[in-house]
């Protein structure tokens, strides 16, 4: 075998490898579509909510999907929905996403912030921060839905070579 040959098959085996990788990023991406038209379509059978304006995903102890939206006279909601569990709560009555994001930068100038979703572990419902720090470690931040207290943290480190 000569070395074009050579060159070739490394080049057919990196173009198969690439393929492959598509597939699955195109497998993934649409599951996560899907998941989030079920979860629509579901708040739209199951609660008031009319009008959606996020959707998003957590996965703890049990996996939640949360919508949140408005009701046709425009009460802000968002709905747990675990299966056949759905429970809806009046926005108004929990802490502002946008006051854990504030409240986050206040004490760590500089943060990223990855994502703030709504979380439930058994009756406890909480918002999920997860923001990477100056020093590039990435933080979890669990702070009650309700009174706004920060419940639960948790730092990984950056690796050390």
């Amino acid at each position: 075998m000569n070395w074009k040959q050579f060159g070739l098959i490394i080049v057919g085996v990196i173009v198969f490898i690439m393929a492959g990788c598509l597939v699955i990023y195109f497998h993934v991406t649409g599951q996560e579509q899907t998941i989030v038209d079920q979860a629509k379509a579901e708040a739209h059978a199951k609660t008031p909510i009319n009008e959606v304006t996020a959707v998003d995903v957590y996965n703890g102890t049990r996996s939640y999907v949360t919508v949140q939206g408005k009701s046709r006279t425009g009460e802000p909601l968002i709905a747990w929905i675990n299966g056949s569990k759905v429970n809806v709560e009046d926005m108004n009555r929990i802490v502002n996403k946008s006051g854990i994001i504030t409240a986050i930068k206040q004490k760590n100038p500089g943060a990223y912030i990855v994502h703030v979703i709504p979380g439930q572990d058994g009756n406890q419902k909480f918002w999920e921060a997860l923001f990477i720090d100056s020093e590039d470690n990435y933080n979890y931040y669990y702070v009650d839905i309700y009174s706004g207290q920060v419940t639960k943290t948790y730092r990984l480190q950056k690796a050390t070579s």
